[in-house]
């Protein structure tokens, strides 16, 4: 017959005021060493319905236990915000397209200042040719002629400075016109976003919100999962999770049915320490399927870590706090070396054998 031991159980020895004493012998037994940890049912690949933008949901067209598929609209939010965004971001895109034809207002006054700018470059250089003539011929005066040279030069650079406030808007315009363009594509984002659609086929587990509820972005409407995949989602205490392995067998039991024993092997070990619960999470795989299939049923789970034949046991009233066991007859308080204590065996490694007559005072 094979004994359970489980590492996770406490035991609290009661001390009355006067004391009796039992005697035994340490016994050899098969035992089964497991790993208690709580939990509840989980579906795969859960995932929350979020909204994606503020306003009042018009519609929803769910309820819990519900089976949906990818893409299906679950609920619909009036975001009057959104649409005048769009229909503002469309009209000032319109506004963009028209400034960078080059009959626009700014292009054609740049243009037209090139024209001037180029009028008056050949006027003044036609005079700087006339004078420079007349200055060679010493017919002209040197103040003269060097004011004509530096009208040219002016001119020069007034046309340079036309060319280049016709190309600086140029690119602006471009540039308005492709910030208009990622405006408008946005806001048309945002309007398509008040319907909210299923990312994948799954099964409706809780529903937050109903029609006329206002919602923020962000805002978690449903839980929705796997519609059959039901696993174990547990915590394993962090003074024993190194004992837990893939591939560990697990008896499961439902807190709705604690009589019926369902087998499950640890699928997974999750890598991150849950610091709200100060544990980490495994997940169990049931060997066969479920009958009962509520998400968030709590259970208990034991994780089968070890098992060893022929161990040597004793009671766990027979070894005291100090790791010491207490001899028939002489009284003599011998300490063990134990690898197990639960909270009604011991499995001792060194210190006695079968043979070993031990006593403890009981109430």
């Amino acid at each position: 017959m094979r004994t359970h031991l489980s590492i996770l159980t406490l035991l609290v020895l009661l001390v009355g005021c006067q004391q009796q004493f039992e005697d035994t012998t340490p016994i050899r037994k098969d035992i089964t060493e497991t790993i208690f940890a709580s939990g509840k049912l989980a579906a795969e690949g859960t995932y929350t319905l979020i909204a994606k933008s503020d306003g009042y949901l018009v519609e929803i067209n769910f309820e819990e236990g519900d089976v949906i598929s990818k893409g299906t609209v679950l609920a619909v939010i009036e975001n009057e915000e959104s649409r005048l965004n769009k229909q503002g971001s469309q009209e000032l895109l319109e506004i963009a397209k028209h400034n960078t034809r080059q009959d626009a207002p700014a292009l054609t006054q740049a243009r037209a200042s090139i024209e001037i700018a180029q009028e008056q470059l050949e006027q003044d250089s036609l005079q700087a040719t006339r004078y420079n003539t007349l200055w060679k011929q010493n017919s002209v005066s040197r103040v003269d002629y060097e004011r004509a040279q530096l009208a040219y030069n002016n001119s020069k650079k007034s046309l340079e400075s036309a060319r280049q406030t016709y190309e600086q808007l140029q690119l602006e315009a471009e540039q308005q016109l492709i910030n208009s363009r990622v405006n408008y594509e946005v806001s048309s984002v945002s309007v398509q976003q008040i319907e909210i659609k299923a990312v994948v086929e799954g099964k409706v587990y809780e529903k937050y919100k109903e029609v006329g509820d206002y919602v923020a972005r962000g805002t978690v409407i449903a839980t929705i999962g796997h519609p059959t995949e039901i696993y174990a989602e547990i915590n394993i205490d962090e003074s024993t999770i190194e004992r837990v392995q893939v591939g560990q067998d697990a008896v499961v039991k439902l807190n709705t049915n604690p009589d019926k024993a369902l087998h499950a092997v640890v699928s997974e070990i999750l890598p991150t320490f849950n610091e709200a619960n100060q544990s980490f999470t495994s997940k169990l795989t049931f060997k066969e399927p479920l009958d009962f299939q509520i998400v968030g049923t709590q259970l208990q789970s034991n994780i089968i870590v070890d098992e060893i034949e022929n161990a040597l046991l004793i009671p766990r009233q027979y070894l005291d706090y100090n790791g010491n066991v207490q001899l028939k007859g002489s009284g003599e308080k011998v300490p063990v070396v134990t690898k197990t204590v639960s909270s009604e065996w011991v499995h001792v490694l060194e210190g006695i054998d079968e043979g070993t007559e031990l006593t403890v005072a009981i109430n």
